[in-house]
């Protein structure tokens, strides 16, 4: 009787993915500002992991990068990989359920929005506080530094109303910034699967006035 080989190649393929989509992730606080766009992609090297593979690597690697961060860095920091990481779900879930580009997008930017809830109610559970809020002092300080002098007063007292009314805008700023991860990443992974032949591809998206 013939013993199964172990899935090297798909083994191999984990590891990379998932150690690119960590590697992205870091950049963001320790390589701003050109980290910032890296940390938005993070998530798209997961998602061609589930695609390429399947679901369970997927989920295999998401684990495994998040035991690996907790372990040099902190809970929180593996937290916060894993709250925005977890929209690799939402771009992978949709394929082959859902027809239409559009569709899957809408699952994918509701994925963000209730995994980065998700990821806010365990951080303000653990004590870690809101991992959104600005700091209102920092942003005072830098705007005395920037404006000073009566002719400047009106437009400081302006943007010290604005700063105040930041904490009210939360729930704005996550659906907004939920619906433009979702779709750069969305856009990303359906440009890389569209020439590869025998695999899953990602619905395309409508024209945008549409």
């Amino acid at each position: 009787m013939q013993k199964n080989s172990f899935p090297k190649q798909s083994l191999v393929r984990c590891l990379i993915l998932s150690s690119t989509s960590m590697l992205l992730f870091c950049l963001g606080p320790f390589m701003p500002p050109l980290g910032i766009a890296a940390f938005v992609f993070s998530p798209t090297p997961m998602a061609l992991l589930g695609v390429r593979e399947n679901k369970t690597w997927m989920t295999l690697g998401l684990l495994n990068v998040t035991l690996a961060l907790w372990l040099v860095f902190d809970a929180w920091f593996a937290l916060s990989f894993l709250g925005y990481c977890l929209l690799c779900f939402g771009l992978t879930l949709p394929l082959g359920k859902l027809e239409k580009g559009s569709e899957s997008l809408l699952f994918c930017a509701v994925t963000s929005i209730i995994s980065k809830v998700l990821f806010l109610a365990a951080s303000v559970a653990l004590g870690g506080g809101n991992p959104f809020e600005i700091d209102q002092a920092a942003l005072r300080k830098m705007l005395d530094s920037m404006y000073r002098g009566q002719e400047a007063a009106h437009l400081q007292e302006s943007l010290t109303q604005a700063v105040e009314l930041v904490p009210h805008m939360l729930p704005f700023f996550l659906i907004v910034y939920s619906m433009f991860d979702s779709f750069i990443n969305y856009r990303l992974c359906e440009a890389l699967q569209r020439r590869r032949e025998g695999e899953v591809k990602f619905p395309p998206l409508p024209a945008f006035g549409d």
